[in-house]
C-alpha cells in the first residue's frame, strides 16, 4: 500500500483540530493522528467507521471529520492498501480549530463567576460524600463552525442497566449530530487529591464522537450516546424523575471554565 504523513505546527497553540473534508472516502483507508512525530500513542480510525459516523452534506455529499485534539503540532497519517486507487480518496483541509487559551486560564471577567477559587466552587476531592459520583462526570470538547467549545456531561444509567453509554448534558452542548460527531471526552478529569493541580494516573480520553438523540431548551438538556465504551472505572449515575422537595441540599459536579 501507500502512506503519507502531514504535520501542522502553528505558533502559540495549546491544541489543534483539523477539519478534514472528504469528497471521496474509501472504507479501506486508515487514518492515524499523532500528538507529534515522536509520540508513541496515536488515534486510529478507518474510512468505514468515518462513513458510518459522519453525515454527508445534503448539497455536496461531502463528509467533514474534525480530528481529535492530541496536541498543538499534530501529525495526520493516511494509509491506502494496494487494492485502493489514489483517485478513490479525495480530501481537503480548508479549516482548522486552534486552541489559543489553555482550559484553566484565568479570564478576568469570568473569574468570580466560574473559577475554582469562587466560594461556591470546591474541589470534588475535598467532598467525601461525592467521591463515587465524580467518576460519572466527564469533560467534553466539541467543534461548532470551526470553534472549539467545552462542556460537562454525566454518564447515566438506564432502567435495563445494560451499560449503554448515554450522556446527559446542557441544551447548548453538542446539540445536533454535526456537533456530536466531533465530541472528545475526558474521563477522571479531576485533581489527584484535595486542592492539588495534577491529574490522576487514571485520566484518559475518548475520541469517537457520539450519536445525538435529543435536545430540549425548555428543560436545558441534550442526550447523547457515545460511540466509544467508557473506560474501566467510570460510573453510570443513577437518576430519579421524582420532584425534589424545596430546600433539599444538592451538589452539582462540573468543570467550571475547564477546571
Amino acid at each position: 500500500g501507500r502512506a503519507a504523513a502531514l504535520q501542522w505546527a502553528p505558533g502559540g497553540a495549546f491544541g489543534l483540530r483539523l477539519g478534514v473534508v472528504f469528497s471521496a472516502l474509501p472504507e479501506e483507508a486508515v487514518f492515524r493522528v499523532y500528538a507529534s512525530v515522536q509520540a508513541a500513542a496515536s488515534y486510529e480510525v478507518t474510512g468505514a467507521a468515518l462513513r458510518e459516523r459522519l453525515q454527508p452534506d445534503p448539497a455536496t455529499g461531502a463528509r467533514t471529520w474534525w480530528t481529535p485534539d492530541l496536541g498543538p503540532t499534530p501529525v495526520l497519517e493516511i494509509l491506502l492498501p494496494a487494492s485502493v486507487a489514489d483517485a478513490e480518496l479525495a480530501l481537503a483541509i480548508p479549516r482548522v480549530s486552534q486552541v489559543v487559551v489553555p482550559p484553566s486560564a484565568v479570564v478576568p471577567e469570568m473569574e468570580l463567576a466560574k473559577r475554582l477559587s469562587n466560594g461556591c466552587q470546591q474541589d470534588v476531592n475535598c467532598q467525601a460524600a461525592l467521591l463515587d459520583q465524580r467518576d460519572a462526570v466527564i469533560r467534553m470538547v466539541y467543534v461548532s463552525e470551526a470553534n472549539t467549545f467545552q462542556c460537562t456531561g454525566t454518564l447515566i444509567n438506564n432502567p435495563k442497566q445494560d451499560q449503554t453509554p448515554y450522556v446527559l448534558t446542557a441544551a447548548h452542548c453538542a446539540r445536533d449530530q454535526a456537533r456530536a460527531s466531533t465530541l472528545q471526552t475526558m474521563w477522571f478529569y479531576y485533581s489527584q487529591s484535595c486542592n492539588s493541580e495534577g491529574l490522576p494516573a487514571s485520566h484518559t480520553e475518548r475520541y469517537g464522537g457520539a450519536l445525538w438523540l435529543a435536545t430540549s431548551f425548555a428543560n436545558d438538556m441534550t442526550l447523547l450516546q457515545l460511540n466509544d465504551a467508557p473506560p474501566p472505572g467510570a460510573l453510570f449515575a443513577g437518576w430519579d424523575a421524582s420532584a425534589v422537595p424545596m430546600g433539599a441540599a444538592a451538589a452539582g459536579l462540573h468543570h467550571p471554565h475547564g477546571d
